[in-house]
């Protein structure tokens, strides 16, 4: 039997809702698959060989993720002869702050959205944050659990009743650690106008 807990980053808390794929590290094939439950717990019957895990963070997931994580090797190369357990504690940082607008004043209701992140190589294999993301509450405040990162691409993308802001993209985020006073900060909307005119330069074209 391999088993074990799946914990939060505070190594204590058993996570729910990580999807846990068990493969064979010599022929990479698949041979089962769960998601553990509240109690963060997996169990594989296996007999004796070289094995690895997949692992997917769901959105579901108490980690409270920005997006869902999935690892194609996350561990391998386990040689098990004998019963064996295998805890796993997600190195994951959490990111708390407000999105704020140029003046530093609070922007309610603001979307978060990250495009598929490859984060390299884990393993030997690719590692991503999948596309996905959240919302701002109603006092701008935001939180949720990341994998340490220093060039994320996020996408800020305001209620359609703020007026004073715009749609904002920032790249380069730092999101390698914990930061509980981050500020993400849209930039100011402005208007684009004119007026188009016939040949005379005077007349306006309509239609």
């Amino acid at each position: 039997t391999l088993n074990g807990t799946v914990y939060l980053p505070d190594g204590t808390t058993p996570a729910s809702n990580v999807r846990l794929t068990l493969f064979d590290s010599g022929t990479n094939s698949d041979l089962d698959s769960l998601d553990t439950g509240a109690d963060g717990m997996y169990s594989f019957s296996v007999a004796s060989g070289v094995y690895g895990f997949k692992l997917q963070v769901l959105t579901n997931s108490n980690l409270n993720p920005l997006s869902s994580y999935f690892a194609r090797k996350y561990l391998d190369n386990l040689n098990i002869t004998s019963d064996h357990t295998e805890n796993i504690v997600l190195p994951f940082v959490q990111i708390s702050g407000r999105t704020v607008d140029g003046n530093g004043v609070s922007v309610p209701n603001v979307q978060l959205s990250l495009p598929e992140t490859n984060l390299g190589a884990l393993n030997g294999s690719a590692h991503y944050q999948i596309n996905g993301g959240i919302q701002s509450d109603q006092n701008g405040d935001f939180s949720f659990h990341v994998y340490p990162y220093a060039n994320y691409f996020v996408s800020l993308t305001p209620d359609a009743n703020a007026t004073s802001v715009a749609l904002t993209t920032l790249s380069g985020v730092d999101w390698s650690v914990d930061n509980n006073a981050e500020e993400l900060v849209l930039e100011e909307k402005l208007t684009l106008n004119g007026t188009v005119y016939l040949p005379d330069g005077t007349t306006p074209a309509s239609n």
